[in-house]
């Protein structure tokens, strides 16, 4: 039967590329699906089609006109997120089952029910739901795309005061939240360590303190172990089967007991790729063992990943659905004998989907997934489940150093070389490198696979011409100037956090991600302009980030703690510099035309920046001002064909006369979206208008980049 179901399988993921994308792949999935199908039989391959064409017309039809969320939203006690004064975040289902998300200020009888929830609450809200937003960067995260793939969520509702109301259960899956809610509660009695790994590798619930160690996880290719994934599904049914055995409990009572449990995991674990395919291959797995279908693996297999295509078309988009179906596909075809050997040949396919998501991989995952898979089934997670069982125990507090000791084994690792920065890996390039390593793999020739996995690196670390970006960090400014061969690479300013405080700010998630897309691996000059926190407010982010060289600034500066805050065990060093001062890196020379004396205020001592970048002359601002324009720059007569235009385009800045006198080609600013000052100032646009400059503003154009040469220049826009 494992031909049939395979040859439904494929044209089903064949027709639904031909309209979801990208087409060749389809088109070539198709033509193998019908060359080598053809004798099984056209029926099977007429039903795969039809799946795909009606599942991937629907998912079409939805992703163009999306449902809009109306009527008051149900939310379960587990999906409120607290912040400040008050301010709690929230996702659930609206009246008309929209999923969508929210926050909002609730007073202080709202407060107290939802910090002692146990029930859904239905929260009132009004006004329109806004469309959740594309990204604006080259290589940035794009959750629109995500939210859509992964809970079909296309809106998110406005910020406001909440009115929430008590909701008793109504439904099996209120109960089985209620469940999750108490699991949480048990939880929260153990000490904190203990708490933030049971409620990681037992809820699926990374936040808190393993916030902080996410990137290093990521950065050892051992993420998967520290979220519930099938591993871990995996790992449970085995515990519970090994405790049956012991307990003389048939078989079959426990494989009825299964059925009954494994859906529900579905609910009280967030249902991502990994458990919706183990619990379903494995739910599948007991029924075929019940009722005799002679099913084989692959029949499982496939009867799993055409059902999560048919409820969730764009699985298949996501990093985590990739990898699940992947590896799980690869075991069941051509299992590897041999721990290390198998985890070397797993780490190998998984390689080139690692690279394209996160441009780059480790390049001792396998090791470390060999040497830590075996705490985490047979230790670390019976501890947590009988700790949850069990949470006054008095072994708990020693078990809980060690695991900081365990945490703090883990962090070192991470310190370590072995790290393959590579690049943006077009996707198309990384399905052919997939196809060479499976290839590789089953033939046990690597030869075709290191020469073109070599000349991928080439060709997208070898950079030939200049390049300064602007990136879009929102209400701040972050300019990164790289040249030519990655002789040098100057980040001036960082964006920051002006108004509070988050999880991911966009120097973590625009930045960073930028300079790992285009292959850097280390900084060589950090210009910090002045000490306003949406210039330099998360300048700790990127020196913690990545390897940061040399810090510069004025001495009026230096001393704030948003910059000293940045150094760690007093590194980077930091030089302060004044104008007359030059700034040399590799090819690139710039000089220091202000501030000259210190202005008494941050904006007035802005780090001033000019010199000559491919064929073109740059004058870097800051947040420099008006006074600082006519009295410090203006007497400089200074050649400029680039302006980075001062504070954001507000009317304190851009004189006109000082405007008119540089013979600009293009203005370059940075604002955000619908930001609070309204910048840029009408007054400075027009300025611009009338002397006929071309002005280009993130909050309108994305990220705003120029490459170069000698010989001449491109300017490019990510939204335009």
């Amino acid at each position: 039967m494992s031909q049939r179901v395979l040859i439904i399988l494929v044209p089903l993921l064949a027709c639904q590329l031909l309209l979801l994308g990208p087409v060749w792949l389809g088109a070539s999935l198709l033509t193998v699906a019908v060359w080598r199908g053809r004798l099984l039989g056209w029926r099977w391959l007429l039903l795969g089609c039809v799946l795909g064409l009606v599942s991937a017309a629907i998912e079409v039809a939805r992703t163009q006109h999306p449902s809009v969320p109306v009527g008051a939203v149900v939310v379960q006690p587990t999906s409120w997120q607290p912040g400040s004064d008050h301010y709690y975040s929230f996702s659930g289902r609206t009246t008309n089952g929209v999923y969508v998300s929210g926050g909002g200020t609730v007073d202080e009888v709202g407060a107290r029910q939802i910090d002692n929830a146990r029930t859904p609450m239905t929260v009132q809200w009004h006004g329109d739901p806004t469309r959740i937003s594309g990204p604006r960067n080259l290589y940035e995260f794009d959750y629109r795309a995500f939210a859509w793939a992964q809970y079909h969520q296309a809106y998110r509702l406005p910020s406001q005061k909440l009115r929430v109301m008590v909701r008793p259960r109504q439904s099996v899956s209120d109960w089985l939240f209620g469940v999750r809610m108490a699991l949480l509660m048990r939880m929260d009695q153990l000490p904190d360590k203990m708490n933030t790994y049971a409620r990681a590798l037992i809820l699926g619930l990374m936040d808190g303190d393993m916030n902080d160690m996410r990137d290093v996880f990521s950065r050892l290719g051992i993420i998967h172990l520290f979220s519930v994934s099938g591993l871990h599904i995996f790992a449970l049914v085995g515990m519970l089967y090994w405790l049956t055995d012991r307990c003389r409990i048939p078989h079959e009572w426990v494989d009825w007991g299964l059925l009954l449990l494994l859906p529900t995991l579905l609910v009280i674990i967030p249902p991502g790729a990994g458990i919706v395919r183990s619990v379903w291959m494995r739910f599948t797995q007991v029924v075929n063992e019940r009722w005799s279908w002679h099913l084989s693996t692959l029949d499982i297999f496939c009867l799993v990943l055409g059902g999560n295509l048919l409820w969730q078309p764009r699985v298949l988009t996501t990093l985590g659905g990739q990898l699940t179906y992947l590896l799980t596909f690869f075991l069941v075809v051509q299992p590897v004998a041999g721990r290390w050997r198998s985890a070397a040949t797993m780490a190998a396919v998984s390689m080139p989907p690692l690279v394209v998501a996160l441009y780059g991989v480790h390049l001792l995952t396998f090791a470390y997934n060999c040497l830590l898979m075996p705490i985490f089934e047979r230790i670390l997670m019976p501890l947590l489940i009988v700790a949850c069982l069990w949470p006054q125990c008095p072994l708990w507090p020693t078990c809980n150093q060690v695991l900081g000791w365990f945490e703090a084994g883990l962090g070192w690792l991470g310190t370590l070389p072995g790290y393959w920065q590579f690049g943006a890996l077009p996707w198309v390039a990384g399905i052919i490198l997939l196809v060479l390593v499976l290839r590789a793999v089953v033939v046990g020739r690597w030869r075709l696979v290191l020469v073109t996995t070599a000349a991928m690196y080439a060709s997208v670390n070898l950079h030939p011409y200049w390049r300064v970006t602007m990136i879009d960090v929102g209400q701040g400014d972050s300019i990164l100037i790289e040249a030519p061969w990655k002789r040098a690479t100057v980040l001036i300013d960082t964006g920051g956090r002006a108004f509070g405080t988050t999880s991911s700010p966009p120097a973590k998630r625009v930045t960073l991600n930028y300079l790992a897309a285009r292959g850097l691996t280390h900084i060589d000059m950090l210009v910090l302009t002045h000490p306003d926190a949406d210039h330099v407010g998360d300048a700790a982010v990127i020196t913690h980030g990545i390897r940061v060289r040399r810090m510069v600034t004025t001495p009026m500066s230096a001393g704030d703690e948003l910059i000293t805050g940045a150094q760690i065990n007093g590194r980077p060093a930091v030089a302060t510099v004044m104008a007359g001062n030059a700034l040399t890196v590799g090819p690139l020379h710039l000089r220091v035309v202000a501030p000259d004396h210190d202005a008494g205020e941050t904006n007035g001592n802005s780090v001033v920046l000019y010199g000559k970048i491919g064929d073109s002359n740059w004058l870097l601002t800051g947040d420099a001002d008006q006074a600082v324009e006519t009295e410090q720059l203006l007497p400089q007569n200074l050649a400029v064909d680039f302006l980075k235009v001062g504070h954001h385009g507000s009317k304190s800045a851009s004189n006109p006369q000082f405007i008119a006198a540089l013979h600009l080609q293009y203005a370059l600013a940075s604002a955000g979206v619908n930001n609070r000052y309204g910048h840029p100032n009408a007054e400075t646009v027009n300025t611009f208008k009338t002397l006929g400059i071309p002005l280009l503003v993130t909050k309108d154009a994305g990220m705003i980049w120029v490459d170069a040469t000698v010989r001449g220049h491109r300017v490019h826009t990510f939204l335009h």
